[in-house]
């Protein structure tokens, strides 16, 4: 008798439970367990790899554990996927469509355990498709219950959650004044009204050292950890928050509270002609420092922002890109990176991906997989090439993270795709990683680019060989004796992903090739 592998998947929408010694993956897996040594007789046999994600919503195909099923499904180690319910697959009709052709490929079935499908039938696949299409409806109703409560909650002036404004204790979901921090609230609206300086004002509550106090609020009887005093933009946001006067805001509208306010109306209002004062803003003084175009696009390896700042050196400036704990905290595990040596490394790396064929079609095929317009994406790419570096950084670079030993940019292909990719996305993305040395000195650090005698690899095969099909199917697409991918695929056995993962190789420059070989 042959041995039917069976994969379980297990999910759970949200983290509730799930650091208990049983939870809700745990009895899904043993359910789906009980039902596979039921049909034991039948040679199914269960497969040790776990698949679980717990705290993820079935409307994202964006799940570790699914991603690694389908890969295992891809290289044929899987012949039934089992799961408790349909909707823990999924519950989106599109998605589950997807899933059904990559199982139909691969001769994989599907089993729900308490609805008992198998979608090798065209009746099995009706009936799932109208159970996720209800699976779908329930997702988009529940989401529109959640908004709908969000709403009459604000409309009944019930506070709903998030940062607890200073000034004020929580308590079963009700605001409550805290009178310690209160006062400083009302010393921050007087003294915006007697200095008319939000920045002013952020210099004055710095120089009085008032961070214990900012931070002294109790939420649930519990003391928050500290955190740092309040910086202008967070003084813009108290100042102009109706919530200081027994308001809640929702959506851009403003209701009754049921909680007291702290400010009377008079001085409420009196802040906020200021606040739209355009004649008393304060002009701003002349930078003695050139701009730093890739603020807001760098973070470090720890998620942290790399905000700007420099420094004076006889009567010389020297930019750099730091950690946003370190300058606000002095924190020496931060970064501290020289912004010229930055940019130019930033501005070369994506240069060369614009300029490169064989990165703009593995980009285009990981993201779209239309690997026929790539002439047009060239030309757009070669468009942006004469864009000043700040124009480019500001288009296409969505954000780069500089890491121990590499920089993982996320590009945004938007502009240089055509229009009607995927016209309805306001941003397409892709990643891929640059080698990079980092050596700290202190709190600072040095960029060190390998040179490509570091960055050779030995010899791939697999590769050559890979390249090598690559120039056959390009040659044989251009001449037309094959219409598409899918033509492809099943001429030369194999999947069509494959084909299209492995066609942008044809453009591999010539001296890579060479290297390879050796």
């Amino acid at each position: 008798m042959n041995k039917i592998r069976c994969a379980i998947y297990t999910r759970k929408s949200s983290e509730e439970g799930l650091d208990m010694e049983f939870n809700s993956l745990h009895a899904q897996r043993e359910a789906c367990e009980a039902y596979i040594t039921s049909q034991k007789h039948e040679g199914w046999v269960l497969l040790k790899e776990k698949y679980d994600d717990g705290g993820i919503s079935g409307g994202t195909m964006n799940r570790s554990g699914l991603k690694a099923l389908l890969d295992d499904i891809e290289a044929g180690k899987v012949d039934i996927v089992v799961v408790y319910r349909v909707d823990r697959l999924t519950r989106s009709l599109a998605d589950f469509a997807r899933m059904v052709e990559i199982f139909d490929e691969r001769k994989v079935s599907f089993v729900s355990v308490t609805q008992q499908f198998n979608t090798t039938s065209s009746m099995g696949r009706l009936t799932l498709n109208v159970l996720l299409s209800f699976a779908q409806f329930e997702r988009e109703v529940t989401g529109e219950r959640i908004r709908d409560k969000f709403l009459a909650s604000a409309q009944k002036g019930i506070w709903m959650g998030g940062f607890l404004p200073l000034g004020y204790n929580v308590k079963d979901r009700k605001l409550f004044i805290n009178e310690n921090n209160a006062e400083i609230v009302r010393h921050i609206f007087s003294r915006y009204l007697e200095l008319k300086s939000v920045r002013l004002l952020a210099d004055e509550v710095a120089a009085e050292n008032l961070r214990s106090k900012l931070i002294d609020a109790i939420v649930n009887d519990e003391l928050r950890p500290p955190k740092a005093t309040l910086s202008r933009a967070g003084i813009y946001k108290l100042i102009d928050n109706p919530i200081y006067i027994g308001k809640t805001k929702h959506k851009g509208k403003i209701y009754e509270g049921q909680h007291e306010g702290i400010i009377d109306i008079k001085t409420w209002e009196e802040v906020q002609a200021l606040l739209k004062n355009p004649n008393l803003r304060q002009p701003q003084t002349p930078r003695k420092t050139t701009l730093s175009p890739l603020l807001g696009k760098l973070i470090d390896a720890e998620n942290d922002d790399l905000v700007a700042t420099f420094t004076k050196r006889r009567n010389e400036y020297h930019r750099y890109y730091i950690s946003r704990r370190a300058k606000c905290n002095a924190d020496r595990s931060g970064w501290r990176l020289p912004a010229l040596r930055v940019e130019e490394i930033v501005s070369t790396q994506l240069k060369a991906f614009l300029s490169n064929p064989s990165f703009l079609s593995a980009a285009l095929t990981a993201t779209t997989g239309d690997i026929y317009v790539l002439n047009q994406v060239i030309a757009k790419a070669n468009e942006f090439l004469s864009k000043s570096e700040t124009e480019i950084f500001q288009s296409i670079l969505k954000q780069a993270q500089f890491r121990n030993n590499d920089i993982l940019f996320r590009i945004n292909l938007k502009p240089i795709f055509p229009n009607d990719i995927n016209s309805e996305m306001a941003e397409i993305i892709y990643e891929y990683t640059v080698p990079l040395k980092m050596q700290r000195k202190t709190i600072g650090m040095t960029l060190v680019v390998p040179t490509e005698k570091e960055q050779a690899k030995e010899v791939d095969a697999n590769k050559l060989l890979a390249i090598a099909r690559a120039h056959l199917w390009w040659d044989d697409w251009l001449n037309g004796r094959a219409q598409s991918m899918k033509e492809i695929a099943a001429r030369d056995g194999f999947h069509p992903c494959y084909v299209g993962d492995v066609m942008h190789l044809a453009f591999v420059e010539p001296r890579e090739v060479e290297r390879m070989v050796g």
